[in-house]
């Protein structure tokens, strides 16, 4: 009886689990989570390609392809635990040649992202004396994390080019990153 009791009572927590699994922010349809070589392959079934030339500049934790994020050339960049590999964060930089241009496409991702994410809180900032615009999505799905990520939509410049960046985190694995990143400390 205590066997049996014991059974049912493993089947029921182990079926309870799956209906309560963690929701992740998505990227380009994607959810942020798996391992970066999961998330390649769905970004490559989207016609973004890996970046070998920029792969070579950029430290382990980050890989670099490029292609079209809405509708925009783009060079798209996906974080990743360098331990578990699993992916908690990508962003898609938009290059312009002049500053009128950038400051068009920035507007356009703060538009667009006002409208899908119209019940997100938003937030301005300024990052290099440009203003900035920082979407914090709920969360309704779990109590432990308020919110299921932040997109963060702002402008930089170099060498006489312009860049928006469009920066997806995901809040659950983000915060499962930074923890393992404690354990070597």
């Amino acid at each position: 009886m205590l066997r049996k009791s014991l059974s049912i009572l493993f089947i029921f927590i182990f079926s309870t689990g799956f209906c309560i699994a963690q929701e992740h922010l998505k990227f380009m349809g994607i959810p942020l989570n798996g391992t970066i070589n999961q998330f390649q392959a769905k970004l490559a079934t989207k016609g973004i390609t890996v970046d070998y030339a920029t792969n070579k500049d950029i430290s382990v934790g980050c890989r670099a392809f490029k292609g079209t994020f809405s509708g925009k050339s783009a060079l798209i960049y996906v974080y990743y635990n360098e331990k578990n590999k699993i992916v908690y964060r990508a962003k898609a930089v938009i290059q312009s040649l002049e500053k009128d241009i950038n400051d068009n496409v920035y507007n356009y991702f703060v538009q667009l992202l006002t409208q899908k994410y119209s019940d997100a809180e938003s937030i301005k900032g300024t990052n290099e004396y440009l203003e900035s615009r920082c979407f914090l999505l709920h969360n309704d799905e779990n109590e432990i994390y308020k919110y299921l990520g932040r997109i963060d939509v702002y402008r930089t410049s170099y060498s006489f080019f312009y860049y928006t960046h469009v920066d997806y985190t995901d809040t659950y694995n983000d915060v499962k990153n930074d923890s393992r990143n404690m354990d070597d400390l």
